[in-house]
């Protein structure tokens, strides 16, 4: 279950990944005004960019159904630093193609809003699911420990790091894709607790 960033849709954000995952599993993208408030249908994997990691976590949490997977993707925690950068240029959230922003920023900005940092630490805790959290180095919109923070609280988390900005499916897509496969074949293969590196695409 894809879950997208801030401003941003399904189509946009997850327009290579999805495809690439679909290949071999049943994927499903939800835009945020489609997100069930209820909980999960199912068990399934989670994996939310951006405002989707907070999404994927309050799903995770919320119903009875606990999720098979979690992988957050680029998860902010202190929305009032991510909206300065939010609202400045760009900075790497630009379609390679395009010369429009990608992102819905009125939209992007009350999602920032709407984070709540200690919320999302204290749901990471409670999520008994393994989980992996890929935090990217050069990051403008997630504070350099937000990541770190997850991990840390979760009892079954693992840190994976990308050097990408926070558009990290415009700059480093199959090393984003490679981490997601593996941990979707093997949740394991990397402990709980472990901090790892993205292999060079």
């Amino acid at each position: 279950m894809l879950l997208p960033g801030f401003g941003s849709t399904v189509a946009t954000d997850f327009a290579l990944l999805g495809p690439m995952l679909g290949r071999s599993r049943r994927v499903i993208g939800l835009d945020p005004d489609a997100v069930p408030e209820g909980g999960l249908p199912a068990p399934a994997h989670l994996v939310g960019y951006g405002a989707g990691a907070a999404a994927a976590l309050r799903l995770a949490t919320g119903g009875a159904d606990r999720p098979a997977s979690v992988t957050l993707i680029a998860p902010v925690l202190s929305p009032g630093a991510a909206e300065a950068a939010l609202l400045s240029a760009p900075f790497r959230l630009m379609r390679p193609e395009a010369a429009e922003p990608a992102i819905d920023r009125d939209r992007a900005a009350m999602e920032l809003a709407a984070i709540d940092g200690a919320e999302l630490v204290a749901r990471a805790a409670d999520t008994a699911a393994p989980m992996l959290v890929i935090r990217c180095t050069d990051d403008a919109l997630a504070g350099p420990d937000d990541a770190l923070r997850l991990v840390e609280a979760a009892p079954d988390a693992r840190l994976a790091s990308v050097d990408s900005g926070h558009g990290v499916f415009v700059e480093r897509p199959a090393e984003v894709l490679a981490l997601l496969a593996r941990f979707l074949d093997v949740p394991h293969a990397h402990p709980a607790g472990s901090s790892y590196r993205a292999a060079a695409a």
